[in-house]
């Protein structure tokens, strides 16, 4: 995300935009700009000099004729980019530190109600204000532009909204209640591309936002996206690496190492320490069944881990929290495809193939704090699927654990056309289990607690899924001829 599109990265800047404002609601009066001596002059009215007055030639030096033309104020030179923006970044560090009334607890302000529209309004108007006031090379003019109108039109459409109304309030609940569970629809779709994901995510947070902050914005959104893309990558470098323009870039979530702090009364805007990267070529190998400590440092960080998995094996994934209150585990495959996802609680994988597989962790909500991940083997008895089915005789009762929550044991048996089988448990450290017949197609022949009477309808193989919803431990399954 990063800077490559406002209309997506202001889902996370709106909140710390929001956050810079919490302690107060008073707007900052920028500083009164003083009048240059040239201009001054420039527009002062010379005292005129009486007609009947000559003026007194001195001896011997010729007379000179008064040049009544005041000389014109020299333009003042063009800064830069890096001078430019490292300006606008004291710039944005004045505007901040108005508001702050001391050391803020970022996690604790993300879910205060304090904020509301009026309050939003007034810290754009100023923020719009001080930034007209800079002058941009001429390298970033038009992105500059584009910001201003972005600007104005959060400005203006909070000044359309009851001014006592909770942003802070609605912004959450918009996130929490719409967007995320979207987000987590189309991430999740088998179905589509990586590439349409993406697309369809960006319209997703679009239309979020146009009904958040209204059209207008998102209008000139899309032109500040525009001016961006037009930046040359050496001028871009250096503004994504800048603490510059309020409002849009508190963070700089490309690298995950841009933040805010707020120290003592004062805002800093600068690197913050991220323990693992966030990018799938920046993941922290981890070995399995070695426990690897983590954190969420920032709104909006992500930790990826990559390890090696071996084909037929079960994984188990599993965040363990320690300041963190909550947690979203997803698992990734060599290919960068999603192939499972948890929240709060374990993911049980079986490989299909072996090689790497990366493991995210971030949060669902606004936390930050830290935890433990663990990838580590799970010992399972039998396979989870058709493929790797182990093979059971007519006749003969076979143990089945279940290992983990969630675990599928399948065990495949030759039946013979038109004969009557039994399928039927001996419960041992479980209380119930469940069993569903299949035929090699898949097709449901059966299903129940057992015992199962069924009659092959063809000779073949069939397979019998045998799971414990909720449980873990043994029983025996015993496939019977009847009649």
């Amino acid at each position: 995300m990063g800077r490559n599109s406002l209309v997506t990265a202001m889902l996370i800047g709106l909140a710390i935009v929001v956050l810079l404002g919490a302690c107060g609601g008073a707007t900052p009066t920028p500083a009164p700009t003083a009048t240059p001596a040239a201009e001054l002059s420039s527009t002062s009215t010379p005292m005129p000099v009486p007609a009947s007055t000559p003026m007194p030639t001195p001896t011997g030096t010729p007379a000179s004729t008064p040049d009544s033309t005041p000389p014109p104020t020299p333009e003042p030179a063009e800064l830069g980019v890096a001078a430019f923006l490292q300006q606008c970044e004291q710039a944005t560090v004045a505007l901040a530190t108005p508001f702050m009334g001391g050391a803020i607890d970022l996690n604790q302000l993300a879910q205060s109600d304090d904020i509301t529209w009026g309050n939003i309004a007034d810290i754009y108007a100023s923020a719009v204000d001080a930034y007209s006031e800079l002058n941009p090379p001429h390298e970033l003019q038009e992105y500059h532009n584009a910001w201003l109108r972005t600007g104005e039109a959060f400005r203006d459409h909070a000044r359309t909204r009851p001014s006592e109304e909770s942003f802070i309030g609605e912004f959450l609940v918009h996130l929490l209640e719409t967007v995320f569970p979207a987000s987590l629809e189309i991430g999740l779709d088998p179905d589509k591309s990586e590439e349409e994901k993406q697309w369809l995510l960006e319209a997703l947070f679009k239309e979020a936002l146009g009904e958040l902050l209204g059209p207008d914005f998102a209008a000139a959104g899309e032109t500040h996206d525009e001016a961006l893309r037009a930046l040359s990558a050496e001028t871009s470098a250096l503004l994504e690496e800048s603490g510059c323009y309020f409002g849009l870039t508190p963070f700089s979530e490309a690298e995950g190492q841009g933040g805010l702090t707020l120290e003592g009364g004062s805002t800093v805007i600068r690197d913050i320490d991220d323990d693992h990267g966030d990018t799938f070529e920046g993941a922290s190998a981890i070995a399995v069944d070695v426990p690897v400590e983590g954190a969420i440092d920032y709104f909006g960080d992500s930790d990826l881990f990559l390890f090696q998995a071996e084909e037929g094996k079960v994984y188990k994934i599993y965040v363990e929290l320690g300041t963190l209150s909550n947690s979203l585990t997803t698992l990734y495959g060599a290919d960068e495809q999603q192939l499972d996802f948890a929240d709060s609680t374990a993911i049980f994988w079986e490989t299909q193939g072996s090689g790497d597989h990366y493991v995210e962790v971030t949060v669902w909500s606004d936390d930050t704090g830290s935890y433990v991940l663990t990838v580590s083997n799970v010992d399972d008895d039998h396979g989870n699927s058709l493929a790797t089915a182990s093979p059971a005789v007519v006749g003969q009762p076979v143990q089945v654990f279940i290992g983990y929550d969630g675990d599928l044991d399948y065990l495949v048996f030759q039946a013979e056309e038109g004969q009557s089988y039994q399928i039927s448990v001996e419960l041992g450290t479980v209380s119930e289990a469940s069993l569903t017949l299949y035929d090699v197609d898949r097709f449901l022949q059966a299903f129940g607690p057992g015992p199962i009477d069924w009659e092959a309808p063809a000779s073949g193989d069939y397979y019998v899924e045998a799971t414990a919803f909720g449980e873990t431990g043994t029983y025996f399954l015993s496939v019977t001829a009847s009649g």
